[in-house]
């Protein structure tokens, strides 16, 4: 059974921002956000790489090859939750404006945005693998955490009422389903450019295979001791792993919510 103190109230201030980061904002950053575990370094990933390749870099399909991309990820879209910001972008980003990371809709909705939603229960589960807490605690933690998913991805989509030419909506279903499309999209929406064939190369070098095996090289520290951040990458797990009555509160609390995003991504 659900305990009542299972289920926490929306945090307000989840992933907030310390004064010196929001004083290294300016008007015309753009931002990729979404809740963790949702895509974002993925995308990162894929639109460093398609950066890379569009000028000049030579990117052979190996694990070296995305360990360098990682090298670089951390200054073409900086992580504003890493601390202030770079005071200007990096020569692969090709533009006169910082194109950033975050987990934090509300300091930056009236930025230009792309936000990245997944299905609550995957991405909720995928946040407990990450902080070290799946398994006997992994139920809890969804529970813990759901209602602040809720709470954030309702202020994306208000946000997106209120600024539909600035506010691009991409669920991580999407993006697995039809990853070169939805690649297109973003990096457009970013001002990031990136031609087809450099597009493609840099998918098949981000495949989830090939950026788990980099990580076991050690390329990418874990959160929590013996976690890994790449899974599987793939939608449903939620469904797989969690307690009938977790799955039901996360339904009431979260489906909702994610469907009327969908709805207004048009997927």
């Amino acid at each position: 059974m659900t305990k009542n103190d299972d289920l926490r109230p929306a945090d307000p201030a989840f992933f907030g921002l310390t004064a010196a980061v929001k004083a290294s904002l300016r008007p015309d950053d753009r931002f990729l956000v979404s809740y963790p575990r949702s895509g974002n370094t993925w995308m990162r990933y894929v639109l460093t790489a398609g950066r890379a390749l569009q000028c000049g870099q030579d990117l052979p399909m190996s694990a070296e090859s995305v360990a360098r991309v990682l090298e670089w990820v951390r200054g073409v879209i900086p992580d504003l939750h890493a601390g202030p910001l770079p005071a200007s972008p990096h020569p692969l980003n090709g533009r006169s404006y910082r194109v950033v990371k975050s987990h934090n809709v509300r300091e930056v909705a009236d930025h230009e945005v792309v936000y990245l939603f997944r299905q609550p229960e995957d991405a909720l589960l995928s946040y407990a693998h990450y902080a070290g807490r799946a398994g006997a605690g992994g139920d809890q933690f969804v529970l813990r955490q759901v209602r602040t998913w809720a709470a954030e991805a309702e202020f994306a989509l208000a946000s997106r009422r209120a600024n539909p030419d600035r506010f691009l909506l991409m669920s991580y279903e999407r993006m697995l389903a039809h990853t070169s499309e939805s690649v297109r999209r973003i990096a457009q929406r970013l001002g990031l450019e990136i031609d087809a064939a450099s597009r493609e190369r840099a998918i098949v070098l981000n495949d989830f295979r090939r950026l788990k095996s980099c990580e076991k090289t050690g390329d990418e520290p874990a959160l929590a001791p013996g976690a890994k951040f790449f899974r599987h990458g793939a939608a449903g797990a939620g469904r797989a792993e969690l307690r009938p009555e977790t799955l039901a509160v996360v339904e009431r609390h979260a489906r909702p919510i994610y469907e009327e995003l969908c709805a207004a991504a048009g997927e």
